[in-house]
């Protein structure tokens, strides 16, 4: 084993170190060089136990992943075989195998990944135009009041139309998260805060040599981009939602199912539009335990994690944090067990992915504003919105924590054991874990953030 100095890209990014590393960002120079920062309330936040939140999100969000692959397999079965019962043992088996590809993908295929994730992104825009085109022209189209004035508030049993919205974007909030996950491959790469470009981490973490991007625009047209096709999603499939009572009780089990059938009016056609879905969810997995991964693993380098000893090694052989990916695969896996025993519990945990990822983008912000309130002085990275900030800052952070506290509100009432919204007390339960383990021993070794890799078999 050696130790190498890793170039990091806190600065604009949000960097490897998550993105509290966003309330001081460091000046990164053109070599890729890092100046630590000296930050005492990043430093603060993260003792308790803001990368816990970060670390639970992109965790939750692998999950997902596997899930969501497996679930709409399962109903696209259903579809096309009326007799089929789907029973939660077969939708884990399923999660299992979507699991095997994108651990295989992140580990012996990780050189081509790059150039994977270019086709991916060519089939992500063509497939949206394959699926909108056709269920715009064949469904029956419902009419203006339907999508932009009338309010139907009959299915949640609140009272409160307001209180219902409120509820309900929380949902759409999925669109405008994930978006970090450049800030936690950008560690391994030259000049991150400015490019994403060749040579991860020089002479071992070689993976993304043939591509240049910026990353901070990167991340900005991520958002820009999936967020104007979200919202175009939302508009046609209300135009085509047709009888929203058939679309919610769907035999499916998953309304957009109905919607696109309802469109077709052919199983074979519905089939084709639900495989780019599919193929969409396990894509995207794969970007979500490498993220997951590097996370962990960043995390572990600090000592911040139980055998952090063990998790911190990068593999001599492959040049990646194989020990974190694996562990990602087996936290994942677990959560598949817990799905074979409760549907609930299992929801209960992947729901945790956008009240997770907000809570800990909403902490650095609220850091921040604090700091330019104070004119305290900010050392910039090369990417700012420079006088724009304050007020981009104080609207992510009103949006952030609103969308946050209504993840956690049941979807329906009245309540039961099977429509409880549990995500509260899982969410609660990670930060209280978090936050003992730091007191009774995490405050003994924890050294973040480190600047150094372990690099062994």
């Amino acid at each position: 084993m050696r130790i190498l100095e890793a170039r990091k890209a806190i600065g604009a990014l949000g960097g490897e170190k998550t993105d509290e590393a966003n309330v001081e960002s460091s000046e990164i120079s053109r070599n890729g060089e890092v100046a630590r920062s000296t930050e005492q309330d990043a430093l603060d936040m993260q003792k308790l136990g803001v990368r816990q939140e970060t670390k639970l999100g992109w965790q939750a969000a692998a999950a997902t992943g596997t899930y969501l692959g497996g679930l709409i397999i399962q109903s696209m079965v259903a579809l096309n075989n009326p007799s089929y019962t789907p029973t939660r043992w077969q939708g884990t088996l399923i999660l299992y195998a979507v699991l095997l590809v994108t651990l295989f993908v992140n580990t012996v295929l990780v050189r081509i990944l790059p150039g994977l994730e270019g086709l991916i992104l060519i089939l992500h825009v063509v497939g949206f135009f394959a699926i909108m085109i056709p269920v715009v022209y064949l469904a029956p189209i419902s009419d203006n009041a339907f999508v932009w004035t009338e309010f139907n508030n009959s299915f949640s049993g609140y009272h409160s139309a307001g209180l219902s919205w409120f509820i309900g974007q929380s949902a759409s909030a999925i669109l405008f998260i994930g978006y970090d996950g450049a800030c936690h491959m950008a560690e391994e790469v030259q000049n991150a805060a400015v490019n994403v470009r060749e040579n991860i981490i020089k002479d071992h973490l070689n993976v993304a040599d043939r591509f240049l991007y910026q990353v901070p625009r990167a991340m900005f047209f991520t958002i820009f981009i999936n967020g104007a096709m979200g919202f175009a999603t939302y508009i046609f499939m209300l135009y085509s939602f047709g009888n929203p009572v058939a679309a919610l009780t769907s035999p499916y089990g998953l309304p957009f199912i109905e919607i696109f059938y309802n469109a077709t009016q052919s199983k074979a056609g519905t089939t084709a539009m639900i495989s780019l879905l599919v193929a969409m969810y396990i894509f995207a997995t794969f970007g979500f335990v490498a993220s997951a991964s590097r996370q962990a693993w960043a995390f572990s380098r600090d000592n911040g994690l139980p055998l952090s000893r063990l998790w911190r090694r990068v593999d001599s052989r492959w040049a990646i944090p194989t020990y974190t990916i694996f562990l990602t695969g087996l936290i994942n896996a677990l959560l598949g067990l817990i799905n074979i025993g409760s549907s609930v519990a299992f929801n209960a945990i992947v729901s945790l992915v956008v009240s997770a990822y907000l809570s800990s983008y909403f902490i650095p912000i609220a850091l921040m504003i604090r700091k330019r309130l104070r004119h305290e002085p900010i050392r910039f990275g090369p990417w700012n919105l420079g006088r724009w900030g304050l007020p981009v800052n104080c609207v992510a952070a009103v949006y952030t924590l609103v969308t946050v506290v209504f993840t956690f509100f049941p979807p329906s009432v009245p309540v039961d054991a099977q429509t409880m919204n549990y995500s509260c007390a899982v969410y609660g339960g990670v930060v209280v874990l978090g936050l003992v383990y730091y007191v009774l021993r995490g405050h003994k070794f924890y050294v973040g953030p480190s600047t150094e890799m372990v690099v062994g078999e």
